[in-house]
């Protein structure tokens, strides 16, 4: 559920390791009243920003990043073009096998923590059980602190949004997993 003052940023991936392209969505705070497309394009500078691609295979790109705002019925939505293009040289894992960030409040229990899946993972930053390599992994950490933090300098902060009438809650960090996660279903065409 999308509230008034906030917004759901869904950022859209293609490329030749994507077949069927691939979406990764997040929450935002839209208090100052941003239109559907500044509220975008402030995303997608905030991911630019973090430096994430350098972690994403060269294989896969960023194309667009899209913005609805709430409230859910009547809140307007906006698509812009990105052209985020990954720098990670080498092929990338399986569409299903992605990196797994945690998101973290400051509230207790299962309602107040979220998770989003990046797709891209490079090939040889994960080994044949799953794990990724330290350094990568390291490396990813920091783009993806980077990324709250220039989510909140561009004045859109990261927050959970619930599917119940409970208000959003702020993400105060995200934590990239060790294992990369897998999902089935992304492999349906």
């Amino acid at each position: 559920m999308i509230p008034a003052g906030f917004a759901q940023v869904t950022f859209v991936f293609s490329g030749t390791a994507l077949p069927h392209g691939a979406n990764c969505v997040i929450g935002v705070e839209n208090t100052t009243s941003l239109s559907a497309a500044v509220v975008a394009d402030r995303a997608r500078q905030a991911f630019i920003t973090s430096d994430l691609a350098s972690e994403i295979s060269n294989t896969i790109s960023v194309t667009s990043v899209k913005a609805k705002l709430g409230p859910d019925a009547t809140g307007p939505i906006a698509e812009v073009a990105a052209s985020i293009a990954g720098l990670h040289t080498g092929l990338a894992a399986p569409p299903n096998c992605t990196a797994l960030l945690r998101k973290n409040t400051a509230s207790g229990g299962r309602m107040n923590r979220g998770r989003m899946y990046l797709p891209g993972l490079p090939e040889g930053q994960v080994d044949a059980a799953g794990t990724l390599d330290t350094t990568f992994r390291t490396n990813y950490q920091a783009d993806a602190t980077a990324l709250l933090t220039a989510l909140t300098a561009q004045s859109i902060s990261m927050f959970l949004l619930h599917a119940t009438i409970d208000p959003p809650t702020l993400v105060t960090s995200l934590i990239v997993e060790s294992q990369a996660a897998t999902q089935r279903r992304r492999l349906r065409g």
